[in-house]
């Protein structure tokens, strides 16, 4: 269907004039099915920026290595504090002046720990030894099986090598007069079990108790 292109009266599509207002009519021209347009872009197309991922790595790469610094100082720090290398003399005498023990100890605290020992002096008595061990200073108690007299009291040093030496001291702090001088490791001791008062030098040795 058509309409007047005049008067707007509807008409057959192939009429030639306009029934209503007599009007010449210009030849029909159907449109296109599904004809349509398509307007123009009125906007301008921006590039979209990539986004530069190098500064967040680099600055990822910079925090990782100051933790690692960080971190590296803290336990340099700690193994100075807990090595804390200096040496003390330590000289002991009894109630008449004469030295007991006179050692050199480097603190370092390689050592530290508790350990049980039983052991043998001389091949004929036999003994078991309590060693407390800080800071390579060195405290603890022993008694001689066959004697019955109880537990004497310890006290001396120990290097970083495992040289060890200690005293013996009665409750009261006296010294008894008697020593023990030898190598440490944490499975065994031995050496030599000494007498300031006497001539006695025997030998000792000791094992980790299980």
């Amino acid at each position: 269907m058509r309409y007047c292109e005049f008067c707007g009266a509807p008409l057959d599509d192939d009429a030639l004039f306009c029934t209503k207002c007599g009007a010449r009519l210009s030849p029909f021209q159907p449109a296109p099915p599904n004809s349509f347009s398509v307007p123009e872009k009125n906007y301008i197309e921006h590039p979209v920026e990539k986004q530069d991922k190098s500064n967040h790595i680099n600055t990822v790469l910079v925090y990782i290595a100051a933790f690692v610094i960080l971190g590296a100082g803290l336990w340099y720090g700690y193994k100075l504090i807990a090595n804390d290398s200096f040496s003390t003399k330590t000289t002991k005498t009894d109630k008449n002046g004469i030295i007991v023990q006179q050692s050199t100890r480097i603190n370092s605290g390689k050592w530290d720990g508790h350990y049980e020992y039983e052991g043998i002096i001389a091949e004929k008595w036999h003994f078991d030894l309590q060693l407390y061990i800080s800071r390579n200073e060195v405290k603890g108690r022993y008694r001689v099986h066959e004697t019955n007299n109880g537990y004497v009291v310890l006290e001396g040093s120990i290097d970083d090598s495992g040289n060890i030496s200690f005293s013996e001291y009665y409750d009261d702090g006296t010294p008894t007069g008697y020593y023990f001088t030898g190598m440490f490791s944490t499975m065994s001791i031995s050496g030599k079990y000494l007498s300031t008062q006497r001539k006695i030098n025997m030998k000792f040795q000791a094992n980790m108790t299980n």
